[in-house]
C-alpha cells in the first residue's frame, strides 16, 4: 500500500518489469512522505512500470498515508471511515479474484467498484493479455 519512490529512478522498467504476480496498488492524492521525500504522484511508479501481470491502482481523492493503517487518530479526517471501507472491499475482492479464482470478485473489481468509489477515488487497471496458443 502506497510504496515509497525508489531513490534511483533510472531503472524503473527493469526493476518493476520483473513483477509477474497481480498487484493491487493504493495511494492517495495527499500521500506525502518526509521519508525519502516521496511525493503523491511518485507513489504510482510501481503501477506505471509494471507490465508482466495484472495491475490495479486505486488513488483515493484527498487520502493521506494514514488511511492505510486502520488506526484511530486524534485529528481524523472526514473521509477516513469511507476510505477504510473502500480499502477493505477492494482488497478483499482482489484477494478473492486472484487467490481463490473468483470470477465474480474480479468482475466486481473491474466493473461495479468504479461506481462504488464515486468521487472518493479513481481506479486504473492494466490487464496482461492471456498468452495465445497458435
Amino acid at each position: 500500500m502506497s510504496a515509497p519512490a525508489p531513490a534511483d529512478k533510472r531503472r524503473l522498467d527493469e526493476v518493476y518489469g520483473k513483477i509477474t504476480i497481480p498487484c493491487l496498488h493504493m495511494t492517495g492524492t495527499e500521500d506525502y512522505s518526509p521519508i525519502g521525500d516521496t511525493q503523491p504522484d511518485q507513489r504510482r511508479l510501481p503501477f506505471d512500470h509494471s507490465q508482466g501481470s495484472d495491475q490495479y491502482l486505486i488513488t483515493f481523492q484527498d487520502g493521506d498515508h494514514a488511511i492505510f493503517s486502520g488506526r484511530g487518530r486524534l485529528l481524523a479526517r472526514a473521509k477516513d471511515a469511507r476510505f477504510q471501507e473502500l480499502i477493505c472491499s477492494s482488497s478483499t475482492a482482489f484477494w478473492d479474484a486472484y487467490l481463490r479464482g473468483d470470477a465474480k470478485a474480479k468482475a466486481w473489481l473491474l466493473g461495479s467498484f468504479k461506481a462504488t468509489l464515486g468521487p472518493d477515488g479513481k481506479l486504473e487497471v492494466k490487464l496482461k493479455a492471456p498468452a495465445t496458443t497458435e
